[in-house]
């Protein structure tokens, strides 16, 4: 079943709660620090050190995920902790 169009909160609230549910459960803390893809509208997910290798095997098992996939690190609330561009001043 495929969720209608979800503002971003909604769409990181549905990966979270998932994450909360099925994932936490069997993954912390012997995956911690390895990313977790989850499909957003079926509650399937794929876990590697290799964000993308993840995604690609979700992606593989289930096609209809792409632009449905939440990203997470295993034991933590995000899957990078800085998001955007910083300035750094050249010395």
């Amino acid at each position: 079943m495929i969720a209608p169009t979800l503002t971003a909160q909604e769409f990181g609230e549905r990966g979270d709660a998932i994450y909360d549910r099925v994932i936490r459960p069997v993954a912390e803390p012997s995956q911690n620090g390895k990313f977790v893809v989850i499909n957003i509208d079926t509650g399937s997910f794929e876990i590697d050190k290799d964000e993308m290798a993840a995604s690609l095997r979700l992606r593989e098992r289930e096609p209809q995920s792409v632009g449905r996939q939440w990203f997470r690190m295993v034991g933590k609330p995000y899957a990078h902790q800085r998001l955007g561009f910083r300035h750094r001043s050249v010395k």
